[in-house]
């Protein structure tokens, strides 16, 4: 039997699934961690944990989350939310991704459309006085007094990603990335936004889209109305590699503007939006990118 052979039978992974670090590491953790990990905690001490990492009244947040990962956890998704939104106050906006989960033929309702972005990302859309953005493939959902302003012109966005998306407003306001149940070094969606705005004077990134033929996203839009919008297509799907991030974040990354913490299982992260954005700009000039695939040239 070849090793990956004993892997899929000892992680009971199937023919169909990657064999690469990042998915046999989640495959491990979830399955064995338990046994490891035993501790349970509470909304109260995931909440001290972020306000240890500097997390407070007036943050603006943006969680990426895997609920898988709570298993230790006993409270449930909106207790967890609402305890968030309490911690930032009434002048911290919480934003996170909803990219839609849709059926074949079937169009995106902004109002309706569940997220495939995760257990606690789908209850923070269901939340109440959460807004959305108008977008197909990547939309967001907004929390606060910056809500309107994150998602409102998404759906003008020509690269789903650059200037008037809302993951580039979390770097205009600095918001906070934050992870929860994810890798140390996730930094999540905020490192596209480098190739949706560096294309005109980086030939390497625009190579990554078709700006001569653009989609037609259709959509649903708040008043029950179908619309649509224009945007560019990728021509090369862009891998990054788990080694090759966390080098460059443990190698470039000022340590300042990132930090980690760890309940139990439970790892939770940030890094400063405006910081990560300007870095990751600076180390692609020199010719240092997180993808390997396309390979940079000169």
């Amino acid at each position: 039997m070849s090793f990956k052979q004993l892997l899929r039978k000892v992680l009971r992974l199937k023919d169909s699934d990657l064999i690469s670090f990042v998915p046999v590491k989640k495959r491990w953790q979830l399955k064995y961690g338990k046994y490891f990990y035993r501790k349970k905690y509470t909304t109260e001490e995931v909440i001290d944990t972020l306000v240890h990492l500097g997390i407070g009244q007036g943050s603006n947040l943006f969680v990426h989350s895997s609920w898988d990962f709570f298993y230790n956890y006993l409270g449930n998704e909106d207790e967890l939310i609402d305890s968030i939104i309490d911690l930032i106050g009434p002048e911290g906006t919480l934003a996170m991704p909803a990219m839609p989960l849709l059926r074949k033929n079937k169009v995106f309702d902004v109002r309706k459309s569940v997220t495939k972005a995760g257990m606690l990302a789908e209850a923070f859309r269901r939340h109440e006085g959460v807004l959305r953005s108008r977008n197909v493939l990547h939309s967001v959902c907004a929390f606060g007094p910056l809500a309107e302003e994150l998602v409102s012109k998404h759906h003008q966005s020509l690269i789903r990603f650059d200037e008037n998306s809302p993951f580039y407003k979390t770097i205009q306001y600095n918001f906070r990335i934050v992870t929860l149940g994810l890798d140390p070094f996730f930094v999540g969606t905020i490192i596209h936004c480098v190739e949706a705005t560096m294309w005109k004077e980086m030939p390497y990134f625009a190579e990554l889209y078709d700006f001569e033929h653009l989609v037609q996203r259709k959509y649903i839009d708040y008043d029950g109305m179908e619309k649509s919008y224009f945007e560019a297509t990728e021509i090369r799907h862009v891998r990054s590699d788990h080694y090759r991030t966390n080098y460059i974040i443990w190698r470039y990354f000022d340590k300042h503007y990132r930090g980690k913490a760890k309940i139990s299982n439970l790892c939770v992260t940030y890094v400063e939006a405006r910081y990560t954005y300007d870095r990751l700009c600076e180390l692609a000039k020199k010719g240092i990118v997180l993808y390997i695939i396309p390979r940079f040239h000169n």
